[in-house]
């Protein structure tokens, strides 16, 4: 990579490794420039190199999750920010006429579930292992939450568990007779 500002370090056989510093970083979400196609770590990797220092506004997409996503995107911006556990929520100006692509710095899983002005909108796998999603022309409000439904099971166990504490010693004594 030309032109990038970082240490380079020797780590074996597997080549170079870069460390790279950031000059200007980018928000933790933010409407991408461009939308690229790149599957794995191999496709990503290819993408970035093409892309050179665009790659830090431009947001690489899984192929599989490009599928809702063709044609071109507008220019955005996000305001607003709220991060919680499990929660990221702001809003997106997209600038029209087509959608905008907000790339969030979020590790992506399959637990989370966006809203787009309380209208459910598919999460894509962005940068290899973060989120992002398209945001339609317009101002508009939009919740990542994280819904997992083993951490929802587990609570559900770990009440029941808390209430039968509460509840045993209000129960009478067992009264046990001799065979």
């Amino acid at each position: 990579l030309s032109g990038v500002v970082g240490d380079r370090l020797n780590v074996g056989p597997e080549g170079p490794l870069w460390l790279l510093r950031m000059q200007n970083p980018s928000a933790f979400a933010f409407c991408a420039s461009r939308l690229v196609p790149g599957t794995g770590e191999e496709g990503w990797l290819r993408a970035v190199k093409g892309l050179g220092r665009d790659a830090a506004t431009a947001a690489i997409v899984d192929l599989k999750d490009l599928e809702p996503f063709r044609g071109e995107i507008s220019e955005g911006s996000v305001e607003g920010l709220i991060v919680r556990p499990g929660r990221v929520e702001f809003d997106v100006t997209a600038n029209g006429p087509n959608s905008a692509f907000v790339a969030v710095k979020q590790s992506w899983d399959e637990g989370w579930r966006a809203r787009v002005d309380d209208v459910f909108a598919p999460v894509a796998r962005t940068d290899l292992s973060l989120c992002g999603l398209l945001v339609p022309p317009g101002r508009h409000h939009v919740a990542l939450v994280y819904e997992d439904s083993w951490v929802a099971a587990g609570l559900l166990v770990s009440m029941t568990g808390f209430a039968a504490l509460l509840v045993l010693p209000l129960a009478p004594p067992l009264q046990l007779r001799p065979p």
